[in-house]
């Protein structure tokens, strides 16, 4: 969430107003975090339709992710960057993208989740699955 909505909800749920190093960030600051966020919101809804997105798309997700410093939730991104990588093909990227992937999954405790158990088949032989060269098909 945006800082405003996460101190608000702070505040609601738990009656206090949080002074973490994220919620006391200078306002400047604060405002680039936040148009981060909105950003990411923006591309996940836009991978959703992997298969025509570009592989740069995830790839700024992933840059996003890490920006915020987002990493145990950063999964999704490896995700959708392994998944767009296959679609165009892109063996190496591809690898690189579902190992990372199983790392954050797992980080993320997904350890038998679908996502999860799609990405250490990407991370093997990606020829083998259905997104191989999905866009060129």
């Amino acid at each position: 969430m945006v800082r405003r909505q996460r101190l608000r909800a702070l505040s609601t749920s738990w009656g206090f107003t949080c002074s973490c190093s994220l919620c006391a960030l200078h306002p400047e600051l604060a405002h680039a975090s936040d148009e981060r966020l909105v950003q990411i919101s923006a591309l996940r809804k836009r991978l959703e339709d992997w298969e025509t997105a570009s592989p740069q798309i995830a790839q700024t997700l992933i840059s996003l992710y890490e920006q915020e410093r987002l990493y145990a939730r950063s999964g999704i991104a490896y995700w959708y960057a392994a998944l767009t990588s296959c679609a165009e093909g892109l063996r190496w990227d591809t690898i690189r993208y579902a190992q990372l992937g199983v790392e954050f999954g797992l980080l993320d405790g997904d350890f038998r989740g679908e996502k999860v158990q799609v990405l250490k088949k990407l991370a093997v032989r990606p020829e083998d699955h259905s997104c191989w060269l999905k866009r060129y098909k």
